[in-house]
């Protein structure tokens, strides 16, 4: 297979999405197919650079997903569209690229169609959560018809739920999940002296509102109050870390919570703490780190939303909770900070789980299957 991707996205930011598409093409690449990325993204454009990956930086105007995004894109399209076009028949008669693969709205609406004429085989990526981008977007009606002339693909029942809600086919959507590479993230038996000690909460994500990690910290402080030795890693960077930091000493537990920053070996991270959460209010469309955490045997406790739910299987792998239900929330945790057996069992399950369903070679057999 030849396959060009295409992402124009609103704006750049490392994230799940990011990391799935490397993972993916990286993956493809060893089984013999050829990529080609064209694009305006700042993340990912430096990394196919960084792996010597053919790419193209081009320009296409703003995402339509936002108000200056949409009056761009409007007065544009015309021009836009054209561009596309010619930008796929080069790839087209230079390359061979037979496979078009769409990880933003504005080549989903403007290059679909020039694409089909060309013989292309249209593949739309939808990593997020549907929400009010797309939801009240005034080209949500035009993105439903032309997913007529593509194969969407998304990372959960959740978000494909939410697709065919909006008015896809559901016979047009798949869901194929995020892969974790089980030979990185595993169980790593850590000395018995370890658990001697009150256990210790952790979490990865990157610091916005979105992940909820306000409403984890509100949950700490009650189960500090009873347990004073516990404690709370958050691995992660984002606008909203000062802030975080503010809470947890308005909250006197800032002596209790650690916030390590960026954290480049992230098993080694999970192997050192008992319990992940992960806790976001909005957005989440799969929840990888908490896949990620479970391959590693730990228990997670996350909130319900979107594909969260498949990844954690509430009572086995982990314990579902309402999302901003701090009290929900903590009486969860404290479940687990009191019971090594039941953080055991769930742990081996939550491996046992991602192993059945999460492996990386499961995601890249479907993605071919998909493609071909």
């Amino acid at each position: 297979m030849n396959i060009l991707i295409l992402k124009f996205p609103h704006n750049s930011a490392l994230g799940g999405g990011e990391l799935h598409t490397w993972q993916l093409f990286s993956a493809l690449e060893k089984r013999g197919h050829k990529f080609y990325l064209a694009s305006t993204c700042s993340v990912l454009l430096p990394e196919f650079i960084k792996r010597q990956w053919p790419t193209q930086k081009v320009w296409l105007g703003r995402e339509p997903v936002s108000i200056s995004g949409l009056i761009i894109f409007t007065l544009l399209s015309p021009y836009l569209c054209w561009r596309l076009f010619f930008l796929l028949l080069k790839y087209k008669t230079k390359h061979q690229t037979n496979k078009l693969y769409c990880l933003s709205l504005t080549e989903k609406l403007l290059a679909t169609i020039p694409a089909k004429l060309l013989g292309y085989s249209v593949f739309w990526m939808e990593h997020l959560r549907i929400e009010r981008w797309l939801r009240q977007n005034p080209y949500r009606f035009l993105y439903v018809w032309l997913s007529n002339w593509a194969s969407t693909i998304t990372v959960s029942q959740a978000v494909k739920k939410q697709l065919v809600s909006l008015g896809l086919k559901e016979k047009k959507v798949t869901v194929i999940y995020p892969g974790i590479d089980t030979n990185r993230f595993k169980p790593d038996p850590l000395p018995a002296t370890r658990y001697s000690l009150l256990p210790t909460i952790g979490t990865v994500c990157r610091l916005c509102p979105e992940k909820g990690v306000a409403y984890l910290i509100k949950a700490f402080q009650k189960i500090a109050a009873q347990n004073p030795n516990v404690e709370l890693q958050v691995a992660g960077e984002g606008p909203e870390k000062k802030n975080l930091q503010k809470l947890a000493s308005k909250l006197g537990v800032k002596n209790k919570v650690r916030f390590l920053g960026f954290v480049a070996d992230i098993p080694k991270f999970l192997n050192q703490i008992d319990i992940f959460a992960l806790t976001p209010i909005r957005r989440e469309s799969f929840g990888i780190a908490a896949a990620e955490a479970s391959a590693c045997g730990k228990p997670v406790v996350a909130t319900n939303i979107s594909g969260l739910a498949e990844v954690v299987v509430d009572g086995q792998t982990g314990l579902v909770v309402e999302s901003k239900n701090v009290t929900q929330t903590a009486q969860a945790l404290l479940q687990l900070v009191k019971n090594q057996g039941l953080r055991d069992q769930m742990g081996k399950s939550g491996r046992a789980h991602v192993e059945k369903h999460f492996t990386v070679k499961r995601m890249i057999d479907r993605f071919e299957n998909t493609f071909s």
